[in-house]
């Protein structure tokens, strides 16, 4: 496969990766901003706030991502089950994502980002997916 073709797969969940990570920060300033004391209060010792829940999702499936998105960039040739974990790793994000898009309804304004976010990974999938067909057909 082409090296734009794989900078491409590569480069569509970075992107929505940063999204995330900008919608995250933004909907955690409005809550530090406006005081609403229920968001912010893992602050000062607790953790059953989901902030500090989807920071670690976001931290750990980003790390991964990374990982095994450059050795499929890098490899010319590709092995089926990075493609396979790459894209459980998406589907899992996808998954927080809309988790995350759930949570905070109420005062959050970000659905067009969070729709964005999503409509980036399921194309991203698509793009793997349809990387392995071709594969299975050669």
């Amino acid at each position: 496969m082409k090296f734009q073709t794989r900078l491409i797969n590569f480069l569509l969940p970075l992107a929505a990766y940063f999204l995330f990570a900008f919608q995250w920060f933004n909907t955690y300033q409005k809550a530090w901003y406006a005081n609403i004391p229920e968001e912010t209060q893992f602050l000062k010792g607790a953790m059953t706030n989901p902030y500090i829940y989807y920071a670690w999702l976001f931290g750990i499936t980003f790390l991964l991502f990374l990982i095994t998105g450059i050795v499929y960039l890098v490899r010319e040739k590709t092995v089926r089950p990075l493609i396979y974990f790459l894209m459980a790793n998406l589907l899992f994000t996808g998954y927080y994502v809309f988790l995350f898009a759930a949570d905070f309804p109420k005062w959050s304004r970000t659905g067009p980002v969070n729709f964005l976010i999503l409509c980036l990974l399921g194309g991203s999938l698509f793009r793997f997916y349809e990387e392995l067909r071709i594969k299975g057909k050669d």
